[in-house]
């Protein structure tokens, strides 16, 4: 590897290959299997924040698996409830392995970085990390690659290993504890993080919900990331949910409820809403995201342009392109590949399909069958889920800033540990912050208290060991100069020296004498006299101008370094 970023894989991405070491293993069956324990585990009604866990066949050359690949967006806890998902059914199928990365890359040896081998880096760690029978499995380096130890490995070189050797390659206590202990509170904790709304909508809105509870991820992504291309194409599909309007509650993730409630706030801002007020104003975002999503779906054999342009830019900025410039022949192989991966990640074609058919056959019936609870006035609902979950008291941010500074010390203890000769002072987060807020501050800036200096770093100036040193340097650099008269006698130095100094003094003090002269009957003089120049001020002046002018280093920053001055 050089370094340089070649997977596809986005941010907010987990990507995951299901092997069966069993070769007469049909994927569909496996799949199946796979995608039952998920239901088992978790539910068939559970709600992602943007993409669902999911499978499809998939063939890499020689190479038969099941690939799955989801956003999870800002909510990291869906990546690890993936892992728990997987690591179970490693635990539930003995012949089958998984590998999972994401745009760190193998984001569990990151987890376990303090207790993994030495020899296992970025490099070396490639097709050798994989989950198997309910642990985490590290392929040996010297098992496999005699010859080249520290290299990296083939994926059919790791299944030929792994289906002989599993026993061989179960990682580290340590590792597996730390694995464990980060599973240990799921999927209770995605369970939990379940929001329940009461909303007003139009009746069709809320069988298809009913329906596809999965889809409100992404009627909220759509409402609250919507722009004026969105709502262009919304007013030419002229579509309108259709149904009257009914009070339901739906279920949300705590991040949808958090990302529509702050357009809410963003729309109304001082204004204070009643809970039928804000009902209905919630139910209409949720109803827009509904139609943006039907116009889509009726455009779902071209590609989304915007997620697609956004995908690249973002391979782009982590190097995936590789320097290559654009339009070159490994360019444009480099793009139809990451092409290929957004048009495979993107798993919303066969729901609006699903979509587009549910609403263009909807009738209007009263006595149609709905999972979901559905009512004339708000107050006949069950209550919703409190949202005080988003506020946060002084004693919890005291809490948080106590962690944090704790985090603080370990990592400097760490750097202690390992990195010798270099500054060991590590400051105290919480006690920089109350030292900022506590400062001084005027139209000039904050002034920001200091610690006193120790004895040890305060500053001795000798005036006299200063002259000394001065007037040896410049006399230092009168003998230099007197080399220039080697090549003149004795005498002619001597005649030379005393004719040109009188000359020299007679010259300057008769020129000094006629600028007087001259100066004495204009201003000059009175307003020097009036306002005598201060030579220090003058100094520390432009000393400072030539500071604040300077973007990094320059002379001044040069000077201060010779004195062991800091800028």
């Amino acid at each position: 590897m050089n370094g340089a970023k070649t997977s596809t894989i986005a941010d907010d991405t987990i990507e995951y290959r299901v092997f069966s070491l069993n070769k007469t293993t049909e994927l569909e069956s496996l799949k199946k299997s796979c995608l039952a324990l998920v239901e088992e585990t978790i539910g068939s009604k559970f709600i992602w924040n943007e993409q669902p866990f999911n499978l499809q066949p998939y063939n890499d050359g020689n190479i038969d698996m099941l690939l799955g690949r989801t956003t999870f967006d800002d909510v990291v806890d869906d990546e690890w409830l993936i892992v728990y998902l997987l690591k179970k059914i490693t635990a539930t199928f003995d012949d089958v392995i998984v590998q999972m990365e994401d745009a760190d890359g193998q984001f569990l040896l990151i987890e376990a970085a303090d207790h993994i081998p030495k020899w296992l880096t970025p490099d070396t760690a490639t097709n050798r990390v994989f989950l198997g029978q309910d642990k985490l499995l590290i392929i040996p380096s010297a098992d496999v690659e005699s010859q080249s130890p520290t290299g990296s490995l083939q994926i059919d070189q790791s299944l030929a290993f792994l289906s002989t050797h599993m026993e061989r390659c179960a990682a580290s206590a340590p590792i597996q504890k730390c694995i464990k202990e980060k599973l240990s509170n799921f999927p209770r904790k995605s369970l939990d993080n379940i929001h329940r709304l009461n909303v007003r909508l139009p009746r069709s809105g809320v069988e298809f919900l009913a329906a596809f509870p999965s889809s409100v991820s992404r009627a909220v992504q759509a409402a609250s990331t919507c722009d004026v291309i969105d709502m262009s194409l919304h007013r030419r599909t002229r579509f309108a949910l259709p149904g009257q309007d009914v009070w339901t509650q739906v279920r949300v993730t705590r991040a949808h409820y958090a990302k529509i409630n702050h357009k809410l706030m963003r729309k109304f801002k001082a204004i204070t809403l009643s809970p039928d007020e804000k009902g209905t104003e919630l139910g209409k975002m949720l109803r827009l995201g509904l139609e943006i999503l039907y116009a889509k779906s009726l455009h779902s054999g071209s590609v989304d342009e915007k997620k697609l342009q956004a995908y690249i830019k973002s391979l782009a900025d982590k190097g995936y392109f590789q320097d290559e410039m654009e339009g070159s022949r490994k360019y444009m192989k480099l793009e139809a590949a990451a092409k290929e991966a957004f048009a495979r990640s993107e798993c919303g074609n066969e729901e609006g399909e699903k979509m587009v058919a549910f609403f263009q056959s909807w009738k209007e019936e009263a006595d149609t069958e709905c999972e979901l609870p559905i009512a004339k006035r708000r107050s006949e609902l069950p209550a919703e889920s409190d949202d005080r979950f988003m506020e946060i008291d002084d004693t919890t941010l005291d809490r948080l800033m106590t962690n944090m500074n704790e985090g603080f010390k370990k990592l400097n203890e760490k750097h202690k540990d390992t990195a010798r000769g270099v500054d060991q002072t590590f400051p105290d987060f919480a006690d920089k912050i109350n030292g900022f807020v506590n400062s001084t501050s005027d139209y000039e800036g904050v002034e920001v208290a200091k610690k006193k200096s120790s004895a040890s770093t305060a500053i001795d100036f000798n005036p006299d060991h200063f002259m000394a040193s001065l007037e040896k340097m410049l006399n230092d650099v009168n003998e230099k100069d007197s080399d220039s008269d080697e090549f003149l006698s004795d005498d002619d130095v001597t005649d030379v020296d005393d004719d040109e100094q009188g000359s020299d003094d007679d010259e300057m003090k008769s020129y000094y004498e006629s600028m007087a002269t001259e100066l004495k009957s204009t201003q000059a003089a009175s307003a020097v006299s009036a306002n005598p120049v201060d030579i220090d001020m003058n100094l520390v002046k432009n000393f400072l101008k030539s500071c604040e002018d300077e973007d990094t280093s320059g002379a001044t920053s040069v000077l201060l370094a010779s004195l062991d001055t800091a800028k």
